[in-house]
């Protein structure tokens, strides 16, 4: 494969993100892609009293010895679980040094990462203290998909896809992007919009039918659903859909300067609430999103019946 795709995979070694790396690690597999799992450690506080500067570097060099250790036996840890044998799998690890979610987006940067796979730890807590809250930080600031996988998410294919819209040009790359994996999963791919009253207004019917005439012009696909629900907020509506629905994939587009901070539509709290409540993986996409490679989806014709097994 001439551009082989690189995932890259967050993991704090907790038991509640054993879900998304057993999904990263299939997925990978099927793709023939590079798995990179990326982990932030913490740095001791050196004392306060002048200490000299080859002592602060073996104080440091210790530290790292000890994470890369911890790293290589999680990483085989991982291999056993799945059964892979070390050279079925392109492995990496990078243990990294800061704030989480800064090191997460600067590093899918510099190693060109195609998909980034994240793990939730539910309402209470999202990836422990090394990601504390910022799950949806990570989704709104990285500038490549982010998909996240809840801790008692349960696989049984890919048949149904569901995308929050509020009808943004900047989508609907996004949406032809979701158009691709819907053909090649056979899946049915809804583009879903909440509106808070119980009828839609004049301008959101008219923008409805100017987002479907731009849907059709750029997939070229009359299958897409255009849907508008009432829902008292936001969450509610699309949680209450994909719940009614079966859905198996919920994906969110965000505008790189707003970050779903709009009135009508995704506003910062609901995409959060979203994120953490949600027991069936959200898919982000970046606006206007258009990958340079090879397209992720494409390299996913045996996928199905992996993710069907996990």
């Amino acid at each position: 494969m001439k551009n082989k795709l690189k995932v890259l995979l967050a993991t704090d070694y907790s038991e509640a993100v054993k879900t998304a790396e057993h999904y990263a690690v299939r997925l990978a597999q099927a793709a023939g892609a590079s798995l990179t799992v990326v982990h932030s450690y913490d740095v001791p506080l050196l004392p306060d009293h002048p200490t000299p500067l080859y002592e602060e570097k073996l104080l440091l060099s210790d530290v790292y010895k000890d994470e890369e250790t911890r790293m290589k036996d999680h990483i085989n840890g991982i291999l056993a679980t799945n059964s892979i044998a070390p050279l079925q799998l392109e492995f990496n690890y990078k243990l990294l040094r800061g704030e989480f979610p800064e090191c997460l987006n600067e590093e899918a940067k510099l190693m060109n990462a195609d998909f980034l796979v994240i793990g939730t730890h539910g309402a209470k807590g999202f990836l422990g203290r090394l990601f504390g809250n910022h799950a949806w930080q990570i989704m709104k600031s990285s500038d490549v998909p982010v998909l996240v996988i809840p801790k008692d998410a349960i696989f049984v294919g890919l048949k149904k896809i569901v995308f929050a819209t509020e009808y943004r040009s900047g989508e609907i790359p996004a949406i032809k992007y979701l158009a691709g994996l819907a053909e090649k999963f056979n899946a049915e791919l809804t583009v879903l919009h909440v509106t808070y009253t119980f009828f839609p207004t004049k301008e959101e019917t008219e923008l409805a039918r100017e987002f479907h005439r731009d849907i059709l012009e750029a997939t070229g696909s009359n299958k897409i659903k255009l849907i508008t629900i009432k829902g008292e907020n936001v969450t509610e509506g699309l949680e209450s859909y994909c719940a009614e629905h079966n859905s198996d994939l919920l994906v969110l587009s965000h505008e790189k300067k707003d970050l779903f901070d709009k009135v009508l539509g995704l506003d910062a709290a609901a995409a959060k609430k979203i994120t953490f409540h949600s027991k069936l993986p959200v898919l982000s996409i970046p606006d206007y999103y258009k990958t340079k490679k090879y397209s992720f989806w494409d390299l996913l014709n045996d996928v199905e019946q992996d993710i069907e097994n996990i």
